[in-house]
């Protein structure tokens, strides 16, 4: 009774606001199964499908070989908790508010209290394929999409997994999977940790995915990894101390991180096969965010919005797909919350921030054209629109908002400004992101507030019950 009254609120105050309702549409099946699957920190440059021959990711790249490859998706954010929310929401992380992060070490702090939680109003892919009928399991790694944030709303279980170990993720989604009820559709989500810094893969991956090089010895790989790490993340003031050989090693830890993901999600996969579920399941495939190595003078991620932490993969598979499609229009990861409600059938009405990408999994196009533009943002205050050549890049400080502008097909592509040469452009996308921030304040009235005020009771109870407090 609460959810359907919140709903008919949130698309009062979204008719009042001039915006039009998506309405969900039957599943060719009848009920798909859904799987989402997001791999935390994974590069676009690192994935098969994006032209990388380091053989990193052959189970995502079988995947779009049988499925849809988004070539130019767009994260909502540039770090977890924001993009996570934003990927279960279909809202900007403007509209749902979880920008404040907080370290693994305060979260399961005695007592933590969270400055923001996901909004009551805010109704999650769960949440929305639970009203349908569907069974839903979440199963993460990363404590930033701990329930005490709020996004384990809709979900019947959500798992949290403190090691970062993907393939333990699975197993224990598995086990769920062969309890739940077979008449019933269900929804799994996962997010899997293997690739996040610091860097520190399995010693076989490091040497499954090693350059051409003397290996470490395996009794000096744990010393191996912590050093190098130390010395990356200390963020050197003075790039020109940093030889090519540190990035490459660096990339190698990397990348055997980004392997063991891969192979997380192929026992996922056949999993899936072995229990005869493929034939009725849609998988999406997307990363939260990518990871900077050197570029800009920057390390890792959540600290900027060039495209190296934006720039994401996603490949989406139906179970019947005819043909695969290589897509190079402009998308976003908010674009999969409309998507999945499309294609499972769930008979409800909800407002969101992106659209369906169902027409490009049928013929690899959309009728409407491509998106005009994309947005992701850091913060409030700290926000980013690009369309298919240019990117406005807005900060709002003490003395007033600062843009740059970035041509994208310029060899010097973001290590160049360009505001003060196009003043017309920086206009144009100026508009689109007003537009946003405008839509932003109409949805934050509607869904409720992200502050956390008082401490989620029963949030707390469930992670001292799991042993995390």
């Amino acid at each position: 009774m609460r959810r359907a009254l919140v709903l008919l609120l949130i698309l009062a105050a979204v008719a009042a606001a001039g915006y039009a309702v998506y309405r969900l549409r039957p599943g060719p099946k009848g009920p798909l199964n859904v799987v989402l699957v997001e791999i935390c920190s994974l590069r676009y440059d690192h994935v098969g499908g994006a032209g990388s021959d380091r053989a990193l990711t052959p189970a995502l790249d079988a995947l779009a070989a049988r499925g849809t490859f988004f070539r130019r998706c767009t994260s909502a954010a540039p770090w977890t908790k924001p993009s996570t929310a934003s990927l279960l929401t279909g809202l900007t992380a403007g509209a749902h508010g979880l920008y404040h992060g907080a370290t693994p070490e305060e979260i399961v702090a005695e007592g933590f209290v969270p400055k923001h939680v996901l909004p009551s109003g805010a109704i999650t892919i769960a949440e929305a394929l639970k009203e349908a009928g569907y069974q839903t399991g979440g199963f993460v790694s990363n404590v930033n999409a701990w329930p005490v944030f709020g996004v384990h709303q809709g979900f019947d279980q959500y798992d949290c997994e403190v090691p970062r170990d993907g393939h333990s993720l699975v197993s224990r989604s598995l086990e769920w999977l062969d309890t739940i009820d077979e008449s019933r559709p269900f929804f799994a989500f996962f997010l899997l940790y293997d690739a996040h810094n610091p860097y520190n893969p399995p010693y076989s991956y490091y040497l499954k995915v090693r350059r051409d090089r003397a290996p470490v010895e395996p009794d000096k790989y744990d010393d191996y990894w912590k050093r190098l790490n130390l010395f990356w993340f200390q963020r050197p003031q003075n790039w020109s101390k940093v030889t090519q050989d540190h990035v490459d090693r660096i990339l190698d830890l990397y990348a055997g991180g980004v392997r063991k993901a891969d192979d997380a999600l192929a026992t996922l996969l056949e999993a899936l096969d072995e229990r005869g579920l493929s034939e009725n399941t849609l998988v999406l495939v997307v990363s939260d965010h990518g990871e900077l190595f050197g570029e800009h003078d920057l390390t890792g991620h959540g600290n900027s919005l060039y495209e190296e932490l934006i720039h994401v993969p996603l490949v989406i598979a139906l179970p019947d797909q005819r043909e695969a499609f290589m897509v190079d229009d402009m998308v976003s990861t908010l674009d999969l919350y409309p998507t999945i409600l499309d294609l499972s059938g769930a008979e409800m009405a909800h407002r969101v921030q992106g659209r369906s990408l169902v027409p490009y999994l049928q013929t690899g196009a959309h009728p409407e054209g491509p998106s005009e533009y994309v947005f992701s943002s850091l913060s409030p205050k700290f926000t980013c629109v690009r369309e298919t050549r240019w990117k406005l890049l807005s900060r709002y400080r003490q003395r007033g908002r600062v843009d740059q502008l970035f041509d994208l097909e310029s060899a010097r592509a973001e290590d160049e400004d360009l505001a003060a040469e196009h003043p017309d452009i920086c206009g144009a996308l100026g508009e689109e992101r007003d537009r946003v921030a405008e839509q932003e304040e109409k949805l934050r009235l509607a869904i409720g507030d992200s502050e956390a005020g008082t401490p989620d009771e029963d949030a707390i109870r469930e992670l001292k019950a799991l042993g995390y407090l």
